[in-house]
């Protein structure tokens, strides 16, 4: 049992041209047998290069399908929230080499192309996320937590995290505070 364990991990870990770069603070969500992952950083401070496309991995396969986007991607590129509900996914906040978003978007799952839901600063809006989590809730989404201000100070980096739970009611195309 344990040597077929192993095997089975090797073979499903063994690179595929569909398969993602190796990378942190991704946005990921899932649902039935699908895993989806987009954006992301190589390392610190540098995002993976591979925005145009979301990864999927159906678990009951154990393969991975690469999917090519349409339209502007959002321009939090990693460190954001991201979740599914019906045919499409979400994704708020993020951060990339200028800071801080506060975008909501949408990736149609039916025919891979992006759309802006919400700008930052929109009325009621969590405000400027990064490190946030979101879950589909009732046809709506959660978003909470992640830190939405930071500066240095004597080289520490510090932020302030929030404890809001904040609501986009996607009927009425508007957050609200919880």
């Amino acid at each position: 049992m344990f040597v077929w364990l192993l095997v089975y991990c090797i073979e499903i870990s063994t690179m595929s041209s569909s398969e993602p770069s190796p990378r942190k603070c991704f946005f990921s969500a899932s649902r039935h047998s699908s895993v989806y992952l987009w954006g992301g950083q190589v390392k610190s401070g540098v995002p993976v290069d591979d925005l145009d496309y979301l990864h999927e991995f159906n678990s009951a396969t154990a393969t991975w399908t690469r999917h090519q986007l349409q339209g502007r991607h959002p321009p939090g590129l990693y460190d954001g929230g991201c979740a599914r509900i019906d045919d499409c996914l979400y994704f708020y906040g993020g951060r990339d080499e200028r800071g801080e978003t506060g975008s909501l978007y949408q990736l149609n799952l039916t025919n891979w192309t992006w759309q802006e839901m919400s700008p930052p600063g929109a009325s009621g809006s969590p405000g400027l996320k990064y490190d946030c989590r979101m879950v589909d809730y009732k046809s709506s989404l959660l978003v909470h937590g992640g830190g939405d201000e930071h500066r240095l100070t004597n080289d520490l980096h510090m932020f302030r995290s929030t404890n809001d739970l904040h609501m986009f009611d996607l009927a009425t195309g508007e957050f609200k505070l919880s």
